[in-house]
C-alpha cells in the first residue's frame, strides 16, 4: 500500500515563497491531474515530493512516514518521474527503456505497447536494439520530439514504481496522441498512484482527484464534476480549451 500524504507544506527562501500551505491525501491508485497557469507552483510541487526540495514547513509522508526520514535509495525506488526536460541516451532503444544492459523483456514490450512507440519501434533498422544517435552505430537514429517523450515514459513506466509523476511529460504531442497515451497509461498503471501536470486538460475528467493551483496555493481540490459546479478556475480553463479543441 503506498498512501501518499502532504501536510501544509510550505517551501519559502530569500523572502519568496513558492508554495503555500499546500495539503492532499492520495491513496494507491488515485490519479491526481495538477493544473494551473505558468508559475502557479505546479512543478515546484512535484519537486517536493521527490525530495528535490526540502519544505520550510509541514512535511510529506509515504506510509506515515516523513518522506525525508526514508533513505534515498528506498524512496527513490517507490517513484518514477519523467519531467518536462527529460533526457535520452546513446543507448539502444531497450537499453533506454531498462537503463540496463540486461532486463525483462516482456515489460519492456509492454512498456513500448502502452507509450504507442510499437509502430515506431518496428520501423527501426535494429528494432529494440538500434542505437539512438550515430554516436555509436553508423545505423543509430535520431527519434522525433514525440516519439523521445514516449521513451522517456516508457522508461518510467518499465521502472515499476508504485507512484508515477509526470510533470507535462506530452508536451511535444498534439491533443490526440497525449489525449490517447494518457488513456493508455491509466490503463496500464491501473494499481498505480499516478500524479500528472498538464497545461492542456485532455485527461483531467478522468482524473480522480483535480487540484488547481495558484502562487502557490491550491485554490480548488476535488473531482472533474465538483469543480466544473462550481464555476471557478478550473471551470473556465477547461471549458476554454474545449472550444479549441472543438
Amino acid at each position: 500500500m503506498s498512501i501518499i500524504e502532504a501536510k501544509d507544506i510550505t517551501l519559502a527562501y530569500d523572502g519568496y515563497t513558492a508554495a503555500e500551505h499546500v495539503s492532499f491525501k492520495l491513496e494507491k491508485g488515485d490519479y491526481l491531474c495538477v493544473v494551473g497557469e505558468n508559475g502557479s507552483g505546479k512543478s515546484t510541487f512535484i519537486k517536493l515530493l521527490c525530495k528535490f526540495y526540502r519544505p520550510t514547513a509541514g512535511k510529506i509522508t509515504l506510509n506515515g512516514v516523513d518522506i525525508w526520514d526514508i533513505p534515498n535509495d528506498s524512496y527513490f525506488q517507490t517513484i518514477s518521474a519523467v519531467f518536462q526536460d527529460f533526457k535520452n541516451f546513446s543507448f539502444t532503444v531497450r537499453e533506454n527503456i531498462t537503463m540496463s544492459e540486461s532486463g525483462d523483456d516482456k515489460a519492456v514490450d509492454k512498456a513500448v505497447e502502452t507509450t504507442g512507440l510499437t509502430e515506431c519501434v518496428e520501423k527501426l533498422p535494429n528494432g529494440l536494439d538500434t542505437y539512438l544517435t550515430r554516436q555509436f552505430d553508423t545505423d543509430g537514429t535520431e527519434l522525433s520530439g514525440g516519439q523521445a517523450q514516449k521513451l522517456a515514459i516508457a522508461r518510467a513506466m518499465y521502472k515499476g514504481s508504485p507512484i508515477l509523476v509526470l510533470d507535462e511529460p506530452t508536451a511535444n504531442l498534439d491533443p490526440k496522441a497525449e489525449s490517447e497515451i494518457y488513456m493508455d497509461l491509466f490503463s496500464a498503471a491501473k494499481d498505480k498512484t499516478t500524479i500528472f501536470i498538464s497545461h492542456r486538460l485532455a485527461a483531467s475528467s478522468v482524473a480522480d482527484k483535480i487540484a488547481v493551483f495558484c502562487e502557490g496555493k491550491i485554490i480548488e481540490y476535488g473531482t472533474h464534476d465538483s469543480l466544473m459546479a462550481q464555476n471557478g478556475s478550473y471551470s473556465e480553463m477547461y471549458r476554454k480549451q474545449s472550444r479549441e479543441y472543438i
